[in-house]
């Protein structure tokens, strides 16, 4: 989960990292066991519906949402490509779970449950040019 998630890029590349790990593990697992899946979707345990965001504005948490879609598709692209086969998500059965709402008057609480929450990963607020280091102290 990424409380202020933005366009979704810490959440993105989580989910691409995952799911080339994942990648990496049903490789070795074809190479020890000399086998290969008959259906493509039991080397997908990783799906979009496990990402979990919450964005203030609207066109941000709008591109978050289609860009988890983007990054599973070219994941799925890549898992294809290691094993044969094309693995079909339409219809979309699973969701991104990014909604629009300020992190710190929403309970986390109603997005996901505590106890389904591996992690939570942010990113500082971005100051720009109203803000220096040197303004720290």
């Amino acid at each position: 989960m990424d409380p202020a998630c933005g366009c979704g890029s810490f959440l993105i590349l989580a989910y691409r990292e995952l799911r080339l790990l994942e990648i990496e593990i049903h490789k070795e697992i074809k190479c020890l066991e000399k086998h290969k899946y008959l259906d493509l979707q039991l080397y997908c345990g990783i799906d979009v519906d496990t990402m979990y965001g919450i964005e203030i504005e609207e066109f941000p948490s709008q591109t978050a949402r289609t860009a988890l879609w983007i990054m599973d598709h070219l994941m799925n692209v890549r898992l294809s490509e290691e094993f044969g086969g094309y693995i079909v998500r339409l219809p979309l059965v699973a969701t991104t779970h990014i909604v629009q709402a300020n992190a710190l008057r929403t309970d986390w609480r109603e997005l996901v449950k505590p106890g389904e929450l591996s992690y939570i990963l942010g990113n500082l607020p971005f100051m720009g040019a109203i803000w220096s280091p040197s303004q720290a102290q």
